[in-house]
């Protein structure tokens, strides 16, 4: 079980990859560049300002492009939690969701 310490974005970006662990983000707040993925991670869905504006109909990055997201936002970061775990890494991965 992971513990509060590996909670922080400083151990996904940098000592995951270093113990071969898969990170991907899905969450409505970054620290940092929010355009393309901070290093360490595979996986990189967030807002383009940092933050929720509303839950519906609000931007998001995907594939480095900025969208509307249609859906609830709480619900559209979860279904990318669930498509991270669908790719069917490899080895060890761990998806960071931040709300």
């Amino acid at each position: 079980m992971l513990t509060a310490q590996f909670g922080s974005l400083l151990t996904c970006r940098v000592y995951f990859p270093i113990l071969a662990i898969i990170v991907g983000l899905a969450a409505r707040g970054h620290l940092g560049d929010s355009m393309p993925p901070q290093e360490g991670f595979r996986y990189w869905v967030t807002h383009p300002k940092g933050h929720t504006h509303q839950f519906y109909y609000d931007k998001a990055i995907w594939e480095g492009n900025i969208y509307e997201e249609p859906h609830y936002f709480t619900d559209a970061i979860t279904g990318h939690v669930i498509d991270f775990l669908k790719q069917g890494y490899e080895g060890n991965f761990f998806p960071f969701r931040w709300l």
